[in-house]
């Protein structure tokens, strides 16, 4: 979140400046600071479904102050897109969100890039929030909900394939020149190949926290000398991961101690 935090302070910097003001609904009146969290996206008006593999989540704090006032800030990444802005309290309950600003890669796939889109064009018109227990709905004129979110980061891991990166961001453990996809099933059960060897799991997820299990592979006698031996270690390395966070199109798993163990990238369709 650091790097992401530096990037949209640049964007903030270099893009037109727009201010929204955002009241509670009188339907969900809530204290500001109930908003403080990490929120999953689950829907943006006028924008087509979220791309399989994207997670668009939006963190918010008002624990910070400004001319003696609370205030805070909200942060947002979808993919290969970002973005940022001030987050002001009002005295009357809600908050205005100033300086938005926004940074997509050259390469940002179109659907990521038009729900980015519409995304801050939503922001700009909202005008109330709801929250409903874990639920925060920012609605616009007449009460339209424009954007829903879900409180805590819901991982979207289904319905795509994943490809390891060369080395985990940490740089303790190196597969390559060993091609490694792993795919997530919504039947709760993994595939994946290790180079030579196939593999099979069954993993439970609630929020960003995992539990990977019943590891099963099969490793073919042609399998290359080495092969089996990093399996092994790639094996009990899947066997400590305990979290889940997404980040630029990337699925990184984690252990209990937000150790960064293994990194994937997503594998898109070619075109």
């Amino acid at each position: 979140m650091l790097a992401l935090a530096m990037a949209l302070v640049v964007a903030a910097s270099c893009t037109s400046r727009r201010n929204v003001s955002v009241q509670a609904a009188s339907t969900g009146r809530t204290a500001p600071q109930a908003l403080d969290d990490e929120w999953s996206v689950t829907h943006v008006a006028g924008a087509a479904a979220m791309p399989t593999g994207v997670l668009l989540r939006m963190d918010i704090t008002t624990a910070g102050t400004e001319n003696g006032r609370p205030s805070g800030g909200v942060t947002a990444s979808a993919g290969c897109s970002a973005f940022g802005a001030s987050l002001v309290l009002t005295p009357t309950g809600g908050f205005r969100l100033e300086d938005i600003g926004s940074a997509a890669e050259p390469s940002c796939p179109p659907d990521v890039a038009a729900i980015q889109a519409q995304f801050l064009t939503n922001l700009a018109a909202v005008q109330t929030y709801r929250l409903d227990g874990d639920e925060l709905t920012l609605l616009g004129p007449n009460a339209a909900p424009l954007v829903t979110l879900e409180r805590g980061v819901r991982p979207r891991i289904t319905g795509v394939d994943w490809r390891l990166m060369p080395l985990d961001f940490g740089g303790r453990y190196g597969f390559a020149p060993v091609s490694v996809k792993i795919s997530f099933s919504v039947d709760s059960s993994i595939a994946g190949d290790f180079g030579c060897v196939t593999f099979t799991a069954a993993y439970s997820l609630a929020r960003d926290e995992i539990t990977i299990s019943d590891l099963k592979d099969s490793v073919p006698k042609d399998c290359q000398t080495s092969a089996p031996e990093r399996w092994s270690k790639f094996a009990a390395i899947l066997g400590e991961v305990a979290r889940v966070d997404q980040a630029n199109e990337g699925l990184i798993l984690l252990s209990a101690s937000l150790h960064r163990l293994l990194a994937f990238s997503v594998i898109r369709p070619s075109s």
